[in-house]
Parts: structure tokens; C-alpha cells; sequence
């Protein structure tokens, strides 16, 4: 899993690259605002995505290993 620390430095690192390729492009303040914000709600969903997809798979191997547990005290 992803640590916290290291998230957001490569948040800020892909954030900040969009703004400089966004202002070379278009030259433009409102521009490079606007793609700063949704490169940051882009990856804030990608990680929440993958917390609950990490949530999810963590619980369907518990709720295995419990029926492997029931199944061998018959």
C-alpha cells in the first residue's frame, strides 16, 4: 500500500507538472487553475478508488479464511 507521505509528494509533483505544461500551452492563469484543480480531484478520487478497493478485497479474504475455519471444525 501506498504510504500517506509518499502520496502526497507525488500529488504535488503531478500537480505542479500539469500547471507548468498547462501554462506553456495555453499561457493563461485561469487555465493552469483550472486543470491544477482537476488533475487534484482526478487523483484524490484514483486514490480513495483504491482504498476501497483495498477495504474490499482485505474483507472478501477475511470472510474466505473464516468459512476455510468453519469448514475444518466440522
Amino acid at each position: 500500500m501506498l504510504r500517506f507521505t509518499i502520496f502526497c509528494g507525488l500529488l504535488l509533483l503531478v500537480v505542479w507538472a500539469k500547471a507548468l505544461t498547462s501554462y506553456f500551452v495555453w499561457h493563461s492563469i485561469h487555465e493552469v487553475i483550472v486543470a491544477m484543480v482537476a488533475s487534484l480531484l482526478l487523483l484524490q478520487w484514483a486514490y480513495i478508488a483504491s482504498l476501497l478497493f483495498s477495504i474490499w478485497q482485505s474483507s472478501r479474504n477475511y470472510r474466505s479464511r473464516q468459512r476455510a475455519r468453519r469448514s475444518d471444525h466440522r
